[in-house]
């Protein structure tokens, strides 16, 4: 096998085992456990304070997806 073959699959390897830890380590962002929080579900009601512009606004390295719980988790 020539040198840049084996370069590229030990790449490639490394890639994968870096993608499967951070996959097996990640912890989704948990919502405070106060009653702000804990009142409703609704995607509406967390962007009614995280909304652009509004008083406790998203930073703007935030994702710009409005489905909260696709990657917030509720505190327990």
């Amino acid at each position: 096998m020539n040198r840049r073959v084996v370069l590229v699959l030990a790449a490639m390897l490394v890639l994968a085992a870096l993608l499967v830890v951070f996959t097996v380590t990640h912890q989704r962002p948990k919502v405070p456990a106060d009653l702000d929080h804990l009142k409703s579900g609704d995607p509406i009601v967390c962007l009614s304070c995280h909304g652009r512009g509004e008083s406790h606004a998203r930073s703007k390295n935030h994702p710009l997806n409005d489905q909260c719980w696709d990657c917030h988790e509720r505190a327990r």
